[in-house]
């Protein structure tokens, strides 16, 4: 809805409830910052149990004992579906059916698919590995609906920047606190070994929201106040320390990368020099180096071995290559149906028994491949590649950002499933808002700047 006219004028028009659907948008928005709180802190109440307790928090919490009462574990999942329904409500009331068509059928389609090959294969639907599969799905939808929330509101991105600021900060106490415990009876061991779980409930997902953190912020940085740029490096590093002490070496890869471009950037970037159209791609090029430095530093800091051998043997590369050679050509083609495979499917397995047929198929690429078979992955990336050369003229002046942002991806779509991320996946989508986004506006800088005092991260 068009607000170009007088501003004055905006209090009687919201008591007529004509600005009903701005004011709901609103609401999403903040709901939406609600959703990281609770994605990210769902596990504090055991954390601070196991601190109070002086408990060592290494595999798992103690579930049923949280310090302040009910676990906060599934409040993240009930804000999701809250949030999708209030999607669903303004796209209706906008009455947009592009967007209801765009949005809303492929994952719809999806689910039939998945569920019709499921059936087809185990003749009978296993509703437990329909809802495991689908929550993907829908985790997707509520990402790609957050995008447009998020597109083109600064003061909501400065926002969820301030959020991610002190909850980096809030996870680094954590992390140290779990590690300090666990050196005051076992002794002093590499911090970085011992893959702590902060305020999550499985290994790895720390390291993957510093992942997503370091992202956004190194993306977002035109659109920050000054207090938030200048404190930009040092919550990077805070986000690579806290990748560092969750031992996911994906994660310290991509903080690492992150680290190394801003550098460049910095001492590079933005200065008239002869050849300076050629700076870019030199800079691409020995990324490389600084990719096979980042491999090196993960294996040094994690103490875990090589992650490149352990992908390739027994790891995701090696079960990428055993679905083509352990199925037949039908599970290659259509895939073994929604819900096997993925990480859920395995947790619901383990916690209710429901006897899922299922394994372990970490990775974005596998679980794809796992569930929906070759043809859907192919269709996936043909449309990718189609709308590649669109993007890439519509994102050349940050053509470097969109090279961090592939590379990055990349990498951790090979040693994890994404699309299970909760934390991950919505920074990951706050990011493509802010890449996709037209350059920040004259006063839309000069508003960082009269907001800046008020914004300690």
């Amino acid at each position: 809805m068009a607000m170009a006219s007088s501003q004055p004028l905006q209090p009687a028009f919201r008591r007529s409830g004509r600005l009903r659907g701005t004011s709901l948008e609103d609401w999403a928005r903040r709901g939406l910052i609600a959703y990281f709180i609770f994605a990210s802190m769902a596990y504090l109440p055991e954390a601070l149990n196991d601190i109070a307790s002086m408990r060592v928090s290494y595999a798992k919490f103690a579930i049923g004992e949280p310090l302040f009462g009910p676990s906060l574990r599934y409040v993240k999942d009930i804000l999701m579906v809250a949030l999708l329904g209030l999607f669903f409500w303004i796209d209706m009331r906008r009455q947009e059916r592009y967007r209801l068509a765009a949005h809303y059928l492929p994952v719809i389609l999806l689910l039939l698919y998945g569920t019709a090959v499921l059936a087809y294969r185990e003749s009978t639907v296993n509703l437990y590995q329909v809802a495991a599969g689908g929550r993907s799905l829908l985790l997707i939808l509520f990402c790609v609906k957050a995008i447009g929330l998020m597109r083109g509101r600064p003061e909501f991105i400065r926002a969820l920047a301030r959020c991610i600021g002190w909850l980096l900060l809030v996870e680094f106490i954590v992390l140290a606190i779990q590690y300090a415990l666990f050196t005051s009876r076992f002794g002093v061991v590499n911090p970085f070994s011992l893959r702590l779980i902060g305020t999550f409930g499985g290994i790895s997902l720390a390291g993957y929201l510093a992942l997503g953190s370091a992202m956004i912020l190194y993306a977002a940085r035109p659109r920050l106040g000054r207090v938030q740029r200048r404190l930009g490096p040092l919550l990077q590093l805070l986000a690579l320390g806290v990748a560092g002490m969750s031992g996911t070496r994906s994660a310290i890869i991509g903080c690492f990368l992150i680290v190394f471009f801003l550098l460049v950037e910095k001492v590079l970037l933005g200065r008239k020099r002869p050849g300076s159209a050629y700076l870019t791609p030199a800079i691409i090029c020995f990324s490389l180096l600084a990719l096979t430095g980042g491999v090196q530093a993960a294996t040094l800091m994690a103490d875990r071995g090589s992650i490149v051998e352990a992908q390739v043997e027994g790891g995701r590369i090696d079960m990428l290559t055993g679905f083509f050679t352990s199925n037949p050509l039908s599970v290659v083609l259509f895939g073994d149906g929604i819900g096997y495979g993925t990480n859920a499917g395995v947790n619901l397995n383990k916690q209710l028994e429901v006897e899922l047929d299922h394994q372990i198929m970490d990775g974005t690429f596998n679980s794809i491949l796992t569930q929906y078979g070759l043809l859907s992955l192919s269709l996936l990336l043909a449309a990718a590649i189609a709308a590649a050369p669109g993007l890439l003229r519509k994102l050349r002046s940050r053509s470097l950002q969109l090279y961090v942002f592939v590379v990055v991806n990349f990498v951790l779509c090979i040693s994890t499933n994404i699309l299970e991320q909760f934390v991950y996946l919505f920074l990951l989508a706050a990011c493509w808002a802010v890449l996709t986004d037209g350059e920040p506006s004259r006063s839309a800088s000069g508003a960082l700047g009269r907001t800046a005092a008020s914004m300690p991260t």
